[in-house]
């Protein structure tokens, strides 16, 4: 049996950081948080405990608390915006519109999971 073909451009790094998340535009309404199961240059996707459901198509902003600081003292976290392309009831993928590094203006999104 033939092993299924790699369809992604972007290597895959099986990652766990935090994330927090909110819906832009028709999807306001949508807040949550999670962790990262896996992230690329071009695309992340998330696990979350809550049940609702993020629609495929919507767009997000993604708050992934980052692993590595800033001069060694400052957290950093990378905020993206994107697109949902694929949805399930526990977890969704996105891909990225853009993205930028930030300096974290409370503690880690990890103390509130």
């Amino acid at each position: 049996m033939e092993e299924p073909t790699e369809r992604r451009s972007k290597m895959r790094y099986p990652i766990r950081l935090s994330v927090r998340y909110r819906g832009l535009g028709r999807m306001g309404g949508v807040v949550g948080v999670g962790q990262t199961l896996d992230l690329s240059s071009s695309g992340i996707l998330v696990e979350s405990p809550h049940q609702q459901k993020v629609g495929v198509g919507s767009r997000l902003e993604v708050s992934v608390e980052w692993p590595i600081m800033l001069d060694g003292t400052s957290p950093l976290q990378v905020v993206i915006l994107g697109r949902v392309v694929r949805s399930e009831m526990f977890k969704f993928a996105a891909s990225f519109e853009s993205h930028q590094f930030r300096t974290m203006k409370r503690g880690p999104v990890s103390s509130i999971l």
